[in-house]
């Protein structure tokens, strides 16, 4: 009972949060070469999941800077078909849940039903390609069955890295670079130096697939759980290709309010590259095969 307690107070307070974060009206989403000037890829937002982040609220940055890449954005609010997947070339899903995040324990069954993971999985090895976010609990139990088909297995503690933290609100700010080798070589890293992880879980990738955002030599988690070998990586499945990330934060553009003081969350915080990510990360995507 008291372990239940725990978790649904954990559940209240990562609600709590959530409610405390929107979108930031300031961030610049201009992109000055357009890598889809001449043919639009058409990307589908999936909002049917009772999915923490919304297009129109704190993922409108992202979506924003997509649509001045020169990507099409359609929202899906119904259960995933292949007929409603057949018109699109990207799917992105960000924080589903199994329930609204207020609604404690429900909140953490699965997002999906094994028609729809069965559905993405076959859509991805036939050539589309998937943008998965994840985070932890509730979000990570929630998303569980479908990264599990892609490969990947979620560890779901929350990753602390006192070593590599950025200096914000949370330990679990996460700084990956080059230089401190959290940050791999890869298509998507690119011109990219800096990129933090706001917070998330860690995942296991298998070595077909390697993260291309580690995990720190010295980093633990939270609750005492078990790590997995990166908190993000990109990978092939059949004709396909995948990207997952551990946590959501890191490509968005949010204010975040806490004890009265509000900050920038994501990609629009200054000094770090999560922006050009977001743009490596969808280009790689997209890339013709």
């Amino acid at each position: 009972m008291r372990a239940l307690q725990c978790v649904l107070t954990l559940l209240v307070a990562v609600a709590r949060l959530f409610a405390q974060q929107v979108a930031d009206p300031t961030f610049d989403a201009r992109v000055d070469a357009p890598a889809f000037a001449r043919q639009h890829p058409k990307v589908l937002f999936d909002e049917g999941h009772h999915n923490v982040h919304k297009s129109s609220t704190t993922y409108r940055g992202f979506v924003t800077l997509l649509q001045n890449d020169g990507c099409v954005v359609n929202v899906n609010s119904a259960p995933i078909t292949a007929e409603s997947l057949r018109p699109y070339n990207l799917f992105v899903v960000v924080g589903a849940l199994g329930a609204p995040i207020a609604d404690g324990e429900r909140a953490r069954r699965p997002a999906f039903t094994n028609t729809e993971v069965q559905t993405v999985r076959n859509w991805v090895r036939a050539g589309g390609s998937l943008l998965l976010l994840t985070d932890h609990e509730p979000v990570a139990s929630a998303t569980e069955s479908l990264v599990r088909a892609l490969g990947v297995v979620p560890m779901k503690d929350v990753v602390v890295d006192e070593e590599h933290h950025l200096e914000t609100y949370y330990t679990s700010n996460v700084l990956a670079s080059g230089d401190n080798g959290l940050l791999a070589d890869h298509a998507v890293t690119r011109h990219v130096r800096r990129v933090v992880v706001f917070g998330g879980q860690s995942l296991l990738f298998p070595r077909s697939a390697p993260a291309f955002i580690r995990i720190g030599a010295r980093a633990r988690a939270q609750d005492g759980g078990a790590l997995g070998n990166g908190q993000a990586g990109a990978l092939r499945l059949g004709r396909g290709r995948v990207v997952i990330t551990g946590g959501m934060g890191m490509l968005s553009a949010q204010l975040i309010t806490e004890n009265g003081v509000t900050g920038k969350w994501g990609m629009n915080v200054p000094g770090v590259d999560n922006r050009q990510l977001v743009l490596n990360v969808t280009r790689w995507l997209l890339e013709k095969r």
